[in-house]
């Protein structure tokens, strides 16, 4: 029948038995087109499709695979979304100019088709014309026609700008709103790598940024920048609030750190931008093994080899802590008592 089939949720290696699907291996015997499946021949229609989806965020398929199909990407983008968060929020505050201007860009579209057939009438008619131009009565009558269907389009088009203008403007307001929404779903696909169980859909994102939204009711539509604030702050607190009652206790510090990062990264000035290395330095820990000077608590002290070849790199690379490891030679008493406090 053509009817398409779609398999779910794939791994990186499929079966053999689907092999000949993939490679559109099919032969015609007689009028009939055929299929081999396994060890069985079946009839193959050409409207038939088949379809694979996975929920692998990075899949690495062998270039066998590749070759025999068409890969395309549906994860989300950080502007993609971004723009997706900023048309909800626009249609939030002003529902009717929203509207229009939806119906804006598709009159737009159909404008543009509508004076590109025109210009294709008259040039055919021109191309066709077997007079001279200024005695052709049906080209003078078209020319004249279309002299007045572009006057309406152009007063269209100036009705439109409008709109359009009016729903930028609330959009330059919004932005920053739909950049922190939009930074703060990475951090669910982030916290989805410590534990499987973490699944959060974008429908349930949506429905935390909708709520925070509509808590902003009470503060007037004319104040816009309070507005932005309140949405700023309500939708961060309402993903943290929501997001931790499905995290174990163990993981919530690390998901609030998470969310710290995305946030200081919003940071636009140049004194206050984070230091990229001294990030993966926090996340991933040091990667020195070489001790250039011995461990001060020996080999059984309270610094193991690994934490001291670790102070000596962060003392060395990076000029906030540039001095930490003489410090605590200097101050080891004092620096045990922190490192074996319960509150240091």
């Amino acid at each position: 029948m053509g009817f398409p089939i779609i398999l779910e949720d794939a791994a990186e290696a499929f079966d053999p038995l689907v092999d000949p699907l993939l490679g559109k291996q099919i032969d015609k015997k007689g009028s009939m087109w055929t299929l081999k499946l396994g060890d069985t021949n079946i009839e193959y229609n050409k409207e038939f499709r088949f379809y694979v989806t996975t929920k692998l965020p990075r899949p690495h398929y062998s270039p066998e695979v590749c070759v025999k199909v068409n890969m395309l990407n549906f994860m989300v983008t950080e502007v993609g979304l971004t723009d997706q968060m900023l048309n909800i929020v626009v249609k939030h505050e002003d529902p009717k100019n929203m509207e229009r201007w939806n119906q804006a860009i598709i009159q737009s579209a159909a404008n543009n088709r509508k004076k590109a057939e025109l210009e294709d009438k008259i040039l055919n008619q021109i191309a066709q014309s077997d007079v001279d131009i200024l005695d052709d009565d049906v080209l003078l009558i078209t020319l004249d026609e279309s002299k007045a269907q572009c006057k309406q389009i152009e007063a269209q088009m100036k009705q439109d700008e409008m709109t359009m203008n009016i729903i930028a403007n609330i959009k330059e307001n919004f932005v920053p709103v739909a950049s922190r929404v939009a930074r703060l779903f990475f951090v669910l696909i982030q916290i989805m790598q410590v534990d499987p169980m973490y699944q959060y859909s974008l429908k349930f994102f949506k429905n935390i940024y909708s709520k925070a939204l509509d808590n902003g009711d009470h503060i007037p539509g004319g104040k816009r920048n309070e507005r932005k604030n309140f949405f700023i702050k309500e939708f961060t607190r309402l993903l943290y609030e929501n997001i931790c009652r499905s995290l174990f206790e163990k993981d919530k510090l690390l998901f609030s750190f998470l969310i710290c990062l995305k946030i200081m990264y919003e940071r636009k000035e140049p004194d206050q931008l984070l230091d990229d290395n001294e990030v993966r330095f926090v996340m991933t820990g040091g990667t020195s093994v070489e001790m250039p000077r011995p461990n001060p608590t020996g080999e059984q002290g309270w610094v193991t080899n690994k934490m001291w070849a670790s102070i000596l790199q962060i003392s060395r690379d990076f000029a906030a802590f540039k001095g930490m490891d003489t410090c605590i030679e200097k101050n080891l008493a004092q620096w045990e008592q922190v490192y074996n406090s319960q509150n240091p």
